[in-house]
């Protein structure tokens, strides 16, 4: 999370709702969330080259227009943009990273340490990101009945799937980091004359998919790096000096000034503010990303009173529980 020292941004209180005459305030506020990255790979520092496959490729402009096989120029746009990803993430200036092609497409010949070796060495670079294969499928077309407002023009759908292998190389080794798969479906809405042929819509879509791809690219590099999400959090309060100290010390970042507070409150006469208190002990642990414990308080929390927010916020605990687990 961001923000100071426990890596949280609070973007601002939201709202305040009276839960009845003699309950607790809720006090709404987003938080920015990391989102730990899908691929631990550490890429910082390093000296990355992007490669795509050119051999054996065929050029789709010659080829049947309802199908486009995998055409170096949609593989090299797809390079490009992991370049242009990994460049946006990393803070590097435009062009910093490079990329080539290579023709070692061959599984042997990319299980051979030497032969990464050897692109490395070419390449001067320590991380290498090869596109080894990708297939374009068959692109399948659905024309609705009927013209638009008697126009002669209608709506056709357009779907086309693809398939590519991405592998990550390290250059000293010469042995995978790893290798994933991308696979997914590209979708167009088309206006269109109703009497044009489907090979005519098909070539027209062809150039569009060379800025598609590099976006794929793109998003595929984003997938080793955190991302942030907007999420929104509550905190309980009442009308006394104790817990308006708390929740000020909140909005000012100072989690662990408002815990010390939270915890003596834990001890209040009433099980609704044991609960109230104990609940926002588990805030201020999940801003601390520190979910166990924060787990542990939302129980003393539910043992003391069933207040509403609890299962639906356990469960968001429960799930950041197992992801640091595995």
């Amino acid at each position: 999370m961001k923000r100071g020292k426990f890596s949280i941004a609070v973007t601002g209180i939201l709202t305040a709702l009276f839960l009845q005459s003699c309950g607790p305030v809720v006090e709404f506020f987003n938080i920015d969330q990391r989102v730990p990255a899908e691929f631990k790979v550490d890429i910082e520092d390093r000296s990355i080259a992007v490669f795509s496959s050119t051999d054996e490729l065929k050029d789709s402009l010659l080829t049947d227009k309802e199908r486009f096989i995998s055409d170096s120029v949609i593989m090299l746009n797809m390079a490009l943009g992991i370049a242009e990803g990994l460049e946006s993430n990393l803070k590097l200036d435009t062009g910093a990273i490079n990329v080539f092609n290579q023709t070692g497409s061959d599984r042997s010949e990319l299980d051979n340490p030497s032969y990464i070796k050897s692109l490395s060495l070419n390449s001067s670079s320590e991380l290498m990101f090869v596109i080894e294969h990708l297939e374009i499928g068959m692109m399948q077309l659905y024309k609705l009945t009927g013209d638009i407002a008697d126009s002669g023009k209608g709506i056709t759908y357009v779907s086309l799937p693809f398939n590519a292998e991405v592998g990550l190389y390290d250059g000293y080794t010469g042995n995978p980091v790893l290798r994933r798969e991308v696979a997914d479906t590209v979708y167009w809405e088309v206006i269109t004359r109703m009497d044009l042929k489907d090979e005519v819509v098909a070539s027209k879509l062809y150039s569009s998919l060379f800025e598609i791809s590099k976006k794929l690219g793109s998003t595929f590099s984003s997938r080793f790096f955190d991302s942030w999400i907007t999420v929104e959090r509550y905190l309980y309060t009442y009308d006394a000096r104790p817990w308006s100290d708390a929740f000020r010390f909140s909005q000012e970042f100072k989690w662990k000034e408002a815990m010390d507070i939270w915890l003596k409150l834990t001890d209040e006469a009433t099980p609704m503010k044991r609960a109230s208190a104990a609940f926002n002990l588990a805030v201020a642990l999940e801003m601390m990303e520190q979910y166990t414990l924060a787990l542990e308080w939302l129980d003393v929390a539910a043992r003391n009173y069933p207040l509403s927010g609890i299962p639906g916020y356990k469960s968001i605990l429960e799930q950041k529980v197992e992801k640091g687990q595995k």
